[in-house]
C-alpha cells in the first residue's frame, strides 16, 4: 500500500486533475442513481494493479458514503443486495436457514462506515474462524509481497470472502456476507 500511495504522489498533476474530475462525475452519478431508487451493488475492481482484495472494497464503502449514500444503504449494497441480484438465497443477511457467514465488528458501521474494517470475529457456516492461525498460514514470502497486503488486511467483508476462497471455503464471486454490529 505504501508504494502505491508513493506512486500516486509522483503522478502528473494533469492526470491527477483528470482522475479527480472523473471521480467527481462518478460520485454525482451514484448519488443520482441512488436517489432514483436504483439498486446499488458494491463491486470492487480487485485483481488489477493497485487494487488489493479488501482494501479496495473498504475504500469503496467509504467513497459510496462520501458520494451521498447512508452507511445503512452502503451495508445493504455490500451484503443483501448482491446476494439478491445473484440469487444466492442462503447469503447476504443473517437469518434462520441461511449460511451463517458473517463478521462481528468492534464498532458500529452505521455511526462511521470505516468501522466496517474493525473486525473482531469472522464466522463461516456458523463456526468462528481462527484469524491468527490463518494469518500465520499466509505469512508473506518477502517484504513488499502482494500476499502480505492481502493476508494482513482482513478488513472488508469481501476481503474475508476472498481469503476464505483461497482455502477453498468460498468462491469470491459467489460471496455476500452479512454484517452484524454490536
Amino acid at each position: 500500500v505504501t508504494s502505491y500511495v508513493a506512486s500516486m504522489k509522483s503522478r502528473d498533476p494533469k492526470a491527477v486533475a483528470t482522475a479527480r474530475a472523473t471521480y467527481d462525475r462518478m460520485a454525482r452519478s451514484l448519488d443520482r442513481l441512488n436517489a432514483a431508487g436504483v439498486t446499488i451493488v458494491l463491486g470492487g475492481d480487485t485483481g488489477i494493479p493497485g487494487a488489493w482484495h479488501g482494501w479496495a472494497e473498504q475504500y469503496e464503502l467509504e467513497t459510496m458514503v462520501a458520494a451521498g449514500m447512508t452507511p445503512a444503504q452502503v451495508i445493504v449494497a455490500s451484503t443483501s443486495a448482491p446476494a439478491r441480484i445473484l440469487k444466492l438465497a442462503d447469503m447476504g443477511s443473517v437469518a434462520t436457514g441461511k449460511s451463517a457467514d458473517f463478521i462481528v465488528l468492534d464498532a458500529n458501521p452505521l455511526d462511521d462506515i470505516t468501522n466496517a474494517g474493525r473486525i473482531s470475529d469472522v464466522y463461516l457456516r456458523g463456526q468462528r474462524l481462527d484469524r491468527a492461525a490463518l494469518r500465520g498460514r499466509w505469512a508473506p514470502s518477502g517484504a513488499g509481497s502482494r500476499l502480505s497486503a492481502i493476508s494482513y488486511r482482513l478488513s472488508a467483508p469481501s476481503a474475508i470472502s476472498y481469503q476464505l476462497s483461497a482455502l477453498g471455503a468460498l468462491s469470491y464471486q459467489r460471496s455476500a456476507i452479512g454484517v452484524l454490529a454490536p
